[in-house]
C-alpha cells in the first residue's frame, strides 16, 4: 500500500506552519501615564507606521534616537508614529503625546509618551503587556 499526502492537505500544512511562524510579540492594550490605549488602536499606529516609513505624512513615521535610554526588546534603527486613544493618525495637527516604536519590518517594539505635565519633551517608556497578533513584514529591497 502506497502512502500519499494529498496536494490539498500538503497546502494546509503548508499554510498553518507559514501562519505559525508569522506570529510574533506585539502590544495588547498599552497604558502611558495613565491613559489605556487599546489593542486595535495599538496595532492601527503600528501598521500605519511601517506602510508610511517611504511617505511620510506629516514628518511621521521617523527614526526614533531614543537619547532617553528606554530599554526595547529589539535593536536598533527604531521608527516612532503617533499612537491615538481612539483612531489612528493621518497627517493632521493634533499627534497626541504617545507613540508606537518598532522596526521598519513591521515588529512591535513598545511604546512611550510625552509624560503630562511635561517637565521637559524627553519621553518615557508605556506598559504594553505583550500578546500574540499576526505581524507583517514588508519586503526590504
Amino acid at each position: 500500500m502506497k502512502t500519499y499526502i494529498s496536494l490539498k492537505y500538503l497546502i494546509l500544512f503548508y499554510t498553518v506552519v507559514v501562519l505559525s511562524l508569522a506570529v510574533v510579540k506585539a502590544a495588547a492594550d498599552c497604558q502611558c501615564d495613565g491613559i489605556y490605549i487599546i489593542e486595535r488602536w495599538v496595532n492601527g499606529a503600528l501598521t500605519s507606521g511601517v506602510e508610511h516609513i517611504g511617505a511620510p505624512i506629516n514628518g511621521y513615521p521617523h527614526i526614533f534616537h531614543n537619547r532617553e535610554n528606554i530599554p526595547f526588546p529589539c535593536e536598533t534603527p527604531y521608527y516612532e508614529f503617533p499612537m491615538l486613544e481612539n483612531d489612528i493618525y493621518d497627517g493632521g495637527n493634533h499627534q497626541g503625546p504617545h507613540r508606537v516604536v518598532f522596526k521598519a519590518n513591521g515588529t512591535f517594539c513598545g511604546g512611550i509618551t510625552h509624560p503630562y505635565p511635561p517637565p521637559n519633551n524627553d519621553f518615557v517608556k508605556c506598559h504594553c503587556p505583550p500578546t500574540h497578533v499576526l505581524s507583517f513584514h514588508v519586503q526590504q529591497d
